[in-house]
């Protein structure tokens, strides 16, 4: 439990409400997270990554600590499980810590020597790829939401900084 005190040591240094990401303390020892996170004031926002519906992340979110336990929306994981991210916003909602928008290119398979290669998950410019952006944003205003949102994008073949810019302008936009 020392590493989650010092990350929440941190996210208050910096002014962060929301830690983002995963942890098997919330399967391991819950109770014991969840007194940590408010100890520290701090939340913890499980994204994304393996479950391919909304249901299945409020599984594993459990029932209790609602409070400083709630989910981390990546949009562009749940587009590439085949999931509506603007839909698993909106079933979200109520849970709702933090928005990671990103946007993903339809999956496809490539052939690469004698293999077939799953190319999955390959993130673009928002409003480029298959996640719906501006429905997730329409469901965001809806809902009120006023929590921290990250604009993704991790190529790993070039630098995303001018496409990062240019994703931003778009969501103020919108």
């Amino acid at each position: 439990f020392e590493e989650l005190r010092a990350a929440c040591r941190v996210a208050q240094a910096v002014g962060a409400p929301v830690l983002g990401g995963g942890t098997a303390l919330l399967a391991e020892q819950r109770s014991r997270l969840a007194v940590v996170l408010r100890e520290h004031r701090v939340k913890l926002g499980v994204e994304n990554h393996q479950e391919k519906t909304p249901r299945e992340l409020l599984e594993r979110l459990g029932q209790g600590d609602e409070d400083v336990v709630g989910a981390a929306v990546d949009t562009g994981w749940f587009a590439t499980q085949g999931y509506d991210s603007a839909q698993a916003l909106e079933v979200l909602a109520p849970r709702l810590f933090q928005v990671h928008l990103k946007d993903v290119k339809a999956r496809r398979t490539e052939k690469t020597g004698f293999q077939l290669v799953d190319a999955g998950h390959e993130t673009c410019r928002l409003g480029r790829g298959i996640v719906p952006i501006a429905e997730c944003v329409r469901v965001l205003k809806r809902h009120g939401y006023g929590g921290p949102i990250a604009v993704e994008h991790e190529p790993e073949d070039f630098d995303p900084s001018e496409d990062c810019r240019a994703s931003l302008r778009y969501v103020r936009e919108l």
